[in-house]
């Protein structure tokens, strides 16, 4: 019986690590259009229609200083992350989820021209969106690789 019950157990741990596995692996999916902006500047109107347009609209700028030949198709949707509170000062960071891998590819590849676009787009940060277990992978080993140092 105590047996049985070990094996039990070692199976539904099994279970519950595939289960998480699956989870990540559909997140990693869902995210591997995606860029985040950081250090951009978020429009001061009330409406939250006026705003997403506006964060599409300097997008679109921005690929186009990059010479990139992205346009309004190749975006799916903007998204601020964060609550909105506009006597914040913080900038909240700007989730870009593109149609397809090959535009993302596109700007991630072209990032080297950011040197030359204007002073307003300079300062952007734009990485990859990572899930959750990811951005705690590369902390945990950006921590080991400051104490190695």
């Amino acid at each position: 019986m105590g047996k049985v019950s070990n094996d039990l157990a070692t199976v539904q741990n099994i279970i519950t690590e595939t289960r998480t596995s699956a989870i990540e692996e559909r997140d990693k999916e869902e995210r591997r259009n995606n860029v985040i902006i950081y250090q951009v500047l978020e429009s001061s109107d009330d409406v939250p229609a006026d705003r997403v347009k506006n964060d599409t609209r300097l997008c679109l700028i921005f690929f186009d200083q990059l010479r990139i030949g992205l346009t309004d198709d190749d975006i799916l949707n903007v998204i601020r992350l964060g609550k909105h509170n506009p006597t914040m000062t913080y900038r909240r960071p700007l989730l870009v989820k593109f149609a397809d891998r090959t535009s993302k590819n596109v700007l991630m590849e072209n990032l080297y021209r950011i040197k030359s676009t204007s002073a307003e787009f300079q300062n952007f940060i734009i990485a990859h969106d990572m899930t959750k277990k990811e951005r705690q992978v590369l902390i945990n080993d950006d921590v080991i690789v400051t104490s190695l140092k």
